[in-house]
């Protein structure tokens, strides 16, 4: 990255607000995989089978009614409690009897956040340093679950960040600018903000809603969104502008 001749006193702050699924990293399999690997049945894993699950997985989660007040269930008890129906539902529609899938439901929890199915992108950490290295503050917004913080850890990338917002403990949702909180009263006008992350309806439209600039990234959006295949090229792009 290229540095200014301005003066250090005179420059705008330079701040990247990131993403995490799809954009930093991943839990492999995603949902549906912590759903089937709770299956000693083999002949449930098949096709069909996946398409079930990932439809219902597409309603019961805070992050499908992000404008909503969710801090009253920002407790991981609460909040897998909240979202424990959803996995009952998946069980039943799989074939399983009520208590069986009760008993598959309850173990969700544990089974999602095993730290080794936890994986980092490999351009990610190489980026995160340029960032950190030219004085960029870094900030962590996901929409995750409540242990995120320890995966976040294991994985090695807490020290890139200077604040980690994680939906399911602020109990706001991105796209939701609550999500921040009051972090950004005194630092929008003197700060150059920019986020990356991976999906338009929640990272490009949180972007817009904090007067920030998207930028999408292994995705593509509509005509005019600006995206990337890849972390070198977003450190590529911001570079470019030499702010």
């Amino acid at each position: 990255m290229r540095e200014t001749n301005v003066p250090h006193s005179a420059r705008m702050e330079k701040m990247v607000i990131w993403d995490f699924d799809g954009t930093l990293g991943y839990r492999e399999g995603n949902w549906e995989g912590a759903i089937f690997e709770l299956l000693a049945n083999e002949n449930l894993k098949t096709k069909r089978n996946f398409e079930t699950v990932s439809a219902i997985l597409k309603h019961g989660f805070p992050w499908h009614t992000p404008w909503k007040d969710f801090k009253w269930i920002s407790a991981s008890s609460a909040w897998w409690e909240f979202v424990n129906p959803v996995f009952l539902q998946i069980y039943e529609a799989l074939g399983l009897t009520r208590t069986e899938a009760a008993k598959k439901a309850s173990k969700i929890s544990k089974q999602y956040i095993q730290l080794n199915k936890w994986k980092v992108y490999k351009d990610s950490i190489p980026n995160l340093k340029v960032f950190q290295q030219h004085k960029w503050k870094q900030l962590l917004v996901t929409n995750n679950v409540p242990e995120f913080s320890v995966i976040l850890e294991e994985l090695g990338l807490n020290e890139y960040f200077d604040e980690v917002f994680i939906s399911s403990l602020v109990g706001y949702i991105k796209p939701n600018p609550l999500i921040l909180g009051k972090y950004l009263d005194y630092k929008r006008d003197n700060s150059h903000i920019y986020v990356v992350g991976d999906r338009v309806e929640s990272d490009l439209v949180f972007a817009e809603s904090i007067n920030a600039q998207g930028i999408l990234v292994r995705t593509t959006g509509k005509h005019g969104t600006v995206s990337f295949e890849n972390l070198y090229q977003v450190t590529e792009y911001l570079s470019s502008l030499n702010i």
